[in-house]
């Protein structure tokens, strides 16, 4: 009959239509000229000459820009900056006393009124530019220390899922060593609605969902209660999977003040630090590859990975092997030994944990290298064919500095570092025609490029100090909420339907 020859038609027009909206922002990914971040608090031990805020910015261009900013007192400064060459990187630098939130748990000191915790503060950046720019931040004290890249407004959203670690409970005689999971959110226009689920008590609101408000340029600090160490179970408060939804744009950033990985031992500790991709540049496949491990380690266990979802009965496949199924929110939990091919029917998100380089009785002392670091990797969907990358130049703090490297088997002989092939040693990833590589380079800016999308994650290694972050990625949206439909009516000649878009 005729109508079903409509019918088809009318589908396939409208699934065009869906699918056109779902990718009309096209290519946006990490750089950009407009970004606003914040500072979680850290461990610091009042050493000026260690403890400092970087801000590295870098371009294709030759470009202007400038970084306002906030101190706690509520004096806002601004300073200008210029790219005269490409790929020159900018390093600026602020002092954490008066540029960094402060924690509930001062360093040692547990503070009676939490600190910033859960309040609505000023002690923001906002960085704007002529030309696109690549921007990493780097919160740097004495042996804990982490870095990452920072998304451009564009790239923000109004949906995220929190990725940070569980909470430090040291021995209970040492308590005021106990450090917590922490996020923050920050305001990128005024009159933002926000909401928050946690998935761990928190110090002011336990496991209440909060409702807040912030301005352009506030930032909210949420930190898990690590006052109640000898009632809360270590492992009980890790804000890994807490929920925030908003009605415009904000950037997430989440981590850890100080963590030890894992934390069933009592290890070197590390600031753990990445920014929050929204739920709408989330993927269903993603890859979990091993960093190196660096020779003087003290402790070469494996490293940790966890896997979140944003949706119920999402069913989690390892190299195409069915392995469990997640609610939202839910994560699981998994030493990394060999490379992971991650899929979902519905969208996933995994980071992967660096492993504490020491525990106790460990013999080389403060002269093993590494420590915690944190590194969401990037969907599939969203890898791009090349990076303008930057690893952190601080020749004071880090001897080892490395790109880990995953792309389509075939393509590897495209792979162009600065200009020249890569000699690196690639491995093959089960499940999945692809291929990765743990390759060292030097410190500063670095362009990849290769004839396909492919992935890449940046780190290095010092005194048991570390940093790590995504190398770069695109941040395009994807509609994970198809529209409904209804028929209205059928005839021989006609067919009509309704479209409801969900939220």
């Amino acid at each position: 009959m005729k109508y079903i020859t409509k019918l088809i038609v009318f589908i396939q027009i409208a699934l065009f239509i869906t699918t056109v909206n779902a990718f009309s922002q096209g290519g946006i990914d990490n750089s950009g000229r407009d970004f606003y971040f914040a500072f979680m608090p850290n461990w610091h031990q009042n050493n000026p000459q260690d403890d400092f805020l970087y801000v590295f910015i870098s371009s294709k261009f030759a470009t202007k820009g400038k970084i306002e900013y906030t101190d706690k007192s509520g004096v806002s400064r601004t300073q200008s900056f210029s790219i005269n060459v490409p790929n020159q990187v900018i390093t600026l630098s602020f002092d954490p006393t008066q540029y960094e939130l402060t924690s509930q748990n001062n360093s040692g000191s547990l503070l009676p009124d939490g600190g910033d915790d859960e309040s609505v503060r000023k002690t923001t950046f906002h960085l704007t530019s002529d030309e696109d720019v690549t921007v990493v931040i780097h919160n740097e004290a004495v042996f804990t220390s982490d870095a990452c890249l920072v998304y451009p407004i564009d790239a923000l959203g109004n949906n995220y899922f929190v990725f940070s670690y569980e909470s430090n409970y040291a021995y209970l005689q040492f308590s005021i060593q106990s450090t917590p999971s922490q996020f923050i959110i920050v305001g990128t226009e005024d009159n933002t609605k926000i909401s928050i689920e946690p998935t761990a008590p928190t110090l002011k609101n336990g496991r209440i969902k909060q409702d807040i408000i912030l301005n352009k340029g506030e930032v909210y600090l949420v930190q898990a209660d690590v006052t109640n160490y000898k009632t809360t179970p270590p492992g009980g408060s890790d804000l890994t999977g807490t929920r925030i939804k908003s009605d415009k744009k904000v950037a997430v950033f989440g981590g850890h003040q100080r963590a030890n990985i894992p934390y069933t031992e009592y290890s070197s500790r590390d600031y753990l630090l990445s920014q929050m991709i929204p739920l709408e540049a989330w993927g269903r496949d993603v890859f979990i590859v091993p960093f190196f491990q660096p020779i003087s380690i003290d402790n070469p266990d494996y490293d940790i990975t966890k896997i979140t979802v944003a949706f119920d009965d999402t069913e989690i496949s390892f190299a195409g092997k069915p392995y469990t199924t997640l609610n939202q929110g839910e994560k699981i939990t998994l030493p990394i030994i060999d490379p992971i091919y991650v899929t979902g029917d519905k969208p996933i998100r995994a980071c992967l944990y660096k492993k504490s380089t020491q525990t106790p009785g460990s013999q080389s002392g403060k002269h093993s290298s590494s420590d915690p670091f944190m590194v969401l990797f990037p969907p599939k969907a969203q890898f791009l064919r090349d990076y303008n990358f930057i690893n952190v130049d601080l020749p004071q703090k880090y001897k080892e500095h490395y790109v880990n490297i995953i792309i389509p088997t075939i393509s590897i002989s495209s792979i162009r570092l600065d200009g020249n092939p890569i000699n690196a040693n690639f491995k093959p990833i089960e499940g999945i025609a692809y291929s990765y590589a743990n390759y060292q380079v030097s410190a500063g800016t670095h362009k990849i490029i290769a004839d396909t999308n492919f992935g890449i994650c940046v780190y290095g290694y010092g005194q048991t100090n570390s940093y790590g972050y995504v190398g770069g990625l695109g941040l395009e949206v994807q509609d994970w909420n198809p529209p409904a439909y209804s028929f209205n009516s059928i005839d021989c000649f006609s067919t009509g339907f309704t479209f409801t878009e969900k939220n």
